[in-house]
C-alpha cells in the first residue's frame, strides 16, 4: 500500500465449532490497526508540537548558532591544514 493511502475495513464472522479446544487464535504483529479517532488525535498532537517548536525557533535570537560555530571551526581547520 502506498504511503498515505489506506481504507477502513470491517470483517464480521460467525464461527461455529464443537469445542474451543479446536480454535487457535493467531495474531500477526505485522498488521497495525488504528482507529480514525486515534489517527486524528495523533495528527493533532504532532501539529501542536511542530507549531510550538516553530514558534520557539522563530523567537530565538540566533536559532542557527551551531551552524555558525561549525563554519568558523571548519574555516580554522582548513586554514591550518592547507
Amino acid at each position: 500500500m502506498a504511503e498515505g493511502s489506506g481504507r477502513t475495513q470491517t470483517v464480521r464472522m460467525v464461527l461455529i465449532t464443537s469445542s474451543i479446544e479446536n480454535v487457535t487464535l493467531k495474531i500477526d504483529p505485522a498488521v497495525v490497526l488504528a482507529t480514525p479517532k486515534y489517527s486524528d488525535d495523533k495528527t493533532q498532537e504532532l501539529k501542536v508540537y511542530v507549531d510550538d517548536q516553530m514558534v520557539k525557533h522563530l523567537a530565538a535570537t540566533d536559532p542557527h548558532s551551531l551552524r555558525q560555530q561549525l563554519t568558523t571551526w571548519m574555516k580554522r581547520f582548513l586554514s591550518t591544514t592547507s
